[in-house]
């Protein structure tokens, strides 16, 4: 086993951003998985995740490389911001950068060479929704592709999502996909420009480091590696709801008020059923969610007071 930590510099514009990277080689060849997290700056439990697993990789890697990527975006972190910096881009739209672009766009490529340097096999991405969410794995589409490449990649990508024991969750159909800029996130670009199958696991908390969350999340890695063959065969997770399920826009309210959830996260629900109540400090009942198709709840939203045309929840649909 060889570990080796490396950091690099970026000063380009305001404050330096220092990129940390740590490689873990076993002594047999294999996969070249790359980890990355924290590219919302304030969803730190993949830091935290990814931290402990380099801990456990030191013993445990049998096959091939991992390289880890703790924080893509330090400045956000630092900041406690989502996005670059205070006032900056997500850098989860900009993918794979533009060298004469914004300072956003400027950053993330140069972070997409260190990526591309580490010639990955496979790439996940970690992030955080919200307090109340159950763990799930998004699936990007395959859009730049076509035929048997897509159908290939594909398929690689439906393996390790199920290979995590996490709600599986297809991305929003291909014209919605693009609408949204989804194919410029970091694993979206890792699909359709890079042609590495790469995945976004939803794990946790945003905000800080919840132990729970972040252990939880180590062993979903573990399962992904060990289904690739770099580490010993894992612990199956606990079982999750049957899909296939396609990500859908969450309802939104048309109300400000305080949410109150009424379907917990992971439990299916049919059409009409109420999801929520938007109530005003007085108690009075603002509004009723009602779900416009059946699904399945995700994710509710990591605050209580709710603005109009906010989308209040993750949910997804039968794919």
């Amino acid at each position: 086993m060889r570990v080796e930590h490396m950091a690099e510099t970026w000063s380009e514009s305001g404050p330096e951003v220092v990129l940390h990277q740590v490689r873990l080689r076993a002594t047999q060849p294999g996969p070249k998985v790359v980890l990355c997290a924290n590219v919302h700056g304030d969803e730190t439990v993949g830091t935290g995740a990814v931290l402990l697993l380099i801990e456990i990789l030191k013993s445990t890697l049998m096959r091939g490389t991992v390289t880890v990527f703790p924080s893509i975006n330090p400045r956000g972190l630092l900041e406690r911001t989502r996005p670059f910096g205070a006032n900056g881009q997500d850098l989860n739209r900009v993918f794979p950068g533009d060298d004469s672009g914004t300072p956003a766009s400027r950053y993330v490529a140069w972070v997409w060479q260190r990526i591309k340097a580490a010639s990955p096999t496979a790439v996940l991405d970690l992030h955080a929704d919200s307090y109340d969410a159950v763990p799930y794995v998004i699936v990007d589409r395959p859009v730049s592709h076509s035929g048997q490449a897509k159908t290939r990649i594909s398929e690689q990508m439906a393996a390790i999502a199920g290979a995590t024991g996490a709600v599986v969750l297809h991305d929003y159909a291909e014209r919605d996909y693009v609408r949204f800029g989804l194919d410029r996130s970091l694993a979206g670009a890792c699909v359709n420009r890079l042609g590495v199958p790469a995945l976004t696991l939803e794990c946790g908390p945003r905000g800080a480091l919840a132990p729970a969350a972040e252990r939880q999340t180590a062993q979903t890695v573990l399962r992904v590696l060990a289904h690739l063959g770099c580490v010993a065969e894992q612990p199956a997770a606990a079982p999750v709801s049957a899909g296939p399920w396609r990500r859908r826009s969450g309802p939104r309210v048309r109300h400000e008020g305080l949410l109150r959830p009424l379907v917990r996260p992971g439990v299916e629900y049919s059409r009409g059923v109420v999801l929520a109540r938007i109530r005003a400090l007085s108690g009075e009942i603002l509004e009723e969610l009602r779900a416009a198709h059946p699904g399945l709840l995700v994710a509710w939203a990591n605050e209580s007071w709710i603005r109009p045309g906010q989308s209040v929840a993750t949910v997804a649909s039968r794919e």
